[in-house]
């Protein structure tokens, strides 16, 4: 009994899910969409699509252009005088972390991949201190319009290293070029 039971319910609600999948999926879009924007300090455009709800720790100083694209589990922090601004027609994947203590600024049409971590600080290194107490140090990042950027993982991604892009200030390659360099898993890109 209770396995017709079971098979019965569970056709009876699948048949409902199906049939709502485009109203869930458009009401989950704007429950995201405005639970970002209570978040932040700046007002958050209308044709931006938030496809899940997003983290947002800090100071809440997170300026989106317009037309862009956010993937769930997009994690925003803003700390101290620390500021993110996002250009026109920026796609934000799946699990991106970006962290700003000085500031991170992203150029339009920018496509960043699953899972990348874009922070502008990293731990001092003081003698005698120990690295949890030694507090950050912080650079403002740069990436310019139309650029792809991804996590280390896989074989073919590319990578550059959070020092590398602070020491330069922005995220251009040595050659001016927007493109990054290819390197193999485990080699870091060469300076």
């Amino acid at each position: 009994m209770r396995r017709k039971l079971k098979v019965l319910f569970s056709f009876l609600l699948s048949a409902v899910f199906r049939i709502t999948t485009g109203l869930r999926r458009n009401l989950r879009r704007i429950q995201s969409h405005a639970l970002l924007s209570s978040r932040l300090t700046t007002p958050l455009d209308v044709s931006i699509v938030v496809m899940g709800p997003p983290e947002v720790h800090g100071t809440g100083k997170v300026r989106f252009g317009c037309d862009a694209l956010i993937y769930p589990g997009l994690y925003l922090e803003t700390d101290e005088v620390g500021s993110i601004e996002i250009g026109d027609r920026v796609v934000l994947s799946r699990g991106v972390h970006i962290v700003a203590r000085a500031g991170i600024t992203i150029g339009h049409g920018t496509m960043i991949g699953e899972y990348s971590s874009i922070r502008d600080a990293n731990h001092a290194h003081v003698p005698g201190v120990k690295i949890r107490e030694a507090g950050h140090e912080s650079r403002p990042i740069w990436i310019g319009a139309e650029v792809w950027s991804n996590s280390s993982r896989g074989s073919h991604n590319w990578q550059w290293s959070n020092r590398w892009r602070q020491r330069r200030g922005h995220a251009r390659c040595p050659t001016g070029s927007n493109r990054r360099r290819r390197t193999r898993p485990g080699n870091k890109p060469s300076r």
